[in-house]
């Protein structure tokens, strides 16, 4: 993923980070090992179909024109077009490439599925990725404090999220990993 980043040095490190808060959901979820290691392969590779986005839409600063938007709403069906190769040996990692934005409500990408028609392991990653996401600066809007992330996440149960993954996400939160703050997380791995 470091080609990825190197498109795009605003994520730095963001799959990386995806990867352990998807982990760590899947294990308070009770999942076996190695349903645990195919989530957090899924989250490690989730943007992967990010290297075939022009940098100009990846890099822009200000909100995206509908046809940029159009085109990020690729990236999942980009990510598992660049896999398939390897389909034989990731085969549950595909889901999760494809159907981490979808949301709960069925308003996600790229196929507008709701609810239990998501994959779980996609449902874990949809977690994990928008509170990276909330809790680091993009050249569009400021980095929100892990408190307030925790907050939005919990808010939108039952509405962008699975509300038993977000009840899932909040004990490990509580638990004060080190992925919980941005800042501190990055400083282990620099």
């Amino acid at each position: 993923m470091r080609c990825l980043e190197a498109r795009d040095p605003c994520t730095a490190f963001h799959s990386e980070r995806v990867a352990a808060i998807a982990r760590d959901i899947a294990l308070k979820m009770g999942l076996p090992p190695e349903q645990v290691n195919a989530v957090q392969t899924g989250a490690w590779l989730h943007d992967l179909g990010k290297l075939k986005v022009p940098e100009s839409v990846l890099r822009k600063e200000g909100k995206l024109s509908p046809e940029e938007w159009a085109v990020i709403t690729k990236h999942p069906e980009y990510g598992v077009e660049l896999l398939q190769p390897l389909e034989p040996l990731l085969g549950q990692v595909f889901p999760i490439v494809l159907y981490h934005h979808e949301r709960w409500d069925g308003r996600g990408y790229p196929q507008q599925r709701a609810g239990y028609e998501i994959p779980l392991f996609a449902r874990i990653v949809a977690v994990a990725d928008a509170y990276e996401a909330m809790t680091s600066y993009r050249p569009y809007r400021a980095a929100k404090g892990p408190e307030e992330a925790l907050g939005e996440i919990q808010s939108l149960a039952g509405v962008q999220f699975d509300p038993q993954v977000v009840e899932a996400f909040t004990q490990v939160w509580r638990e004060n990993p080190l992925w919980r703050d941005q800042t501190e997380y990055s400083n282990t791995i620099f």
